[in-house]
């Protein structure tokens, strides 16, 4: 995520996250984009910290974060509020985006989320307001069976709004220190093993898939796993299908 530095008023979608728990580092960066008058969006079934500080909090039912960005991108192209110059250079397939969000209209999409018509058009109307805007969207959202078509979603918000790949809007970067020293080398983060039928996560995050842990751990395939460390997550809370991550024995020693 990179946050916009000196524009006048550049909105910013919180959507997912809880930087207070998660990443304070960002905080004083959201508190100038405050300061500027900028907008602030926070889209989390909680009242998370920054809620209290957003001009537009609302509470979304948890799992349809992709029914919300299709909702979202629907008002948008509806109300011609896309960088049509943007769109027209850089993307493929526009019409035919159009014409499926028009199936995700907003009486329909509040049914599904929660969330008044009126909030999802105030959303769509301030995030396109004044460019750079930016998406700071967190892990949550691929908690649930539409995550990855969540976040698929959501990037088509910055792509038709020209928000995407410049400064102020969501860029793309490499992994940085500290993360940087921590990757997997290639012959194991890309080779057979654990989430090997992941190739494309595991090429681009230098990194395996944990969903598959559970798996291998209760059939030993593709090898026994005798021991796991669990860094700054709860697996049993956060991670989806909590039976299946849930130990078989009293102790939490054993799996099987």
């Amino acid at each position: 995520m990179h946050f916009p530095i000196g524009k006048a008023r550049p909105p910013a979608i919180i959507w997912g996250v809880n930087p207070h728990e998660s990443e304070r580092v960002v905080l004083p960066e959201i508190s100038a984009i405050k300061a500027r008058a900028g907008k602030l969006i926070v889209i989390d079934p909680r009242l998370i910290p920054l809620a209290k500080e957003a001009d537009i909090y609302t509470a979304i039912r948890p799992g349809t974060d992709a029914a919300l960005a299709l909702g979202l991108l629907n008002v948008i192209i509806e109300e011609q509020l896309y960088d049509k110059d943007f769109v027209e250079k850089w993307t493929v397939g526009f019409e035919q985006l159009a014409q499926h969000v028009k199936q995700y209209a907003l009486d329909r999409v509040a049914e599904i989320t929660w969330i008044p018509a009126n909030r999802i058009r105030a959303i769509s109307r301030t995030y396109t307001q004044s460019k750079p805007a930016n998406i700071y969207q967190g892990v949550a959202a691929d908690h649930s069976i539409n995550g990855f078509q969540a976040h698929r979603a959501i990037v088509m918000l910055m792509t038709i709004t020209g928000n995407l790949d410049g400064p102020g809007g969501n860029v793309w970067t490499t992994k940085g220190p500290p993360f940087a020293n921590l990757r997997l080398p290639d012959r194991v983060s890309l080779g057979e093993g654990i989430g090997s039928e992941f190739p494309i996560f595991n090429r681009f995050s230098l990194e395996r898939q944990a969903l598959c842990v559970p798996d291998a751990i209760l059939s030993h395939t593709p090898y026994p796993i005798m021991a796991m460390i669990a860094h700054g997550t709860e697996p049993m809370r956060e991670w989806p299908n909590t039976k299946k991550w849930r130990p078989r024995c009293a102790n939490w020693n054993c799996w099987s």
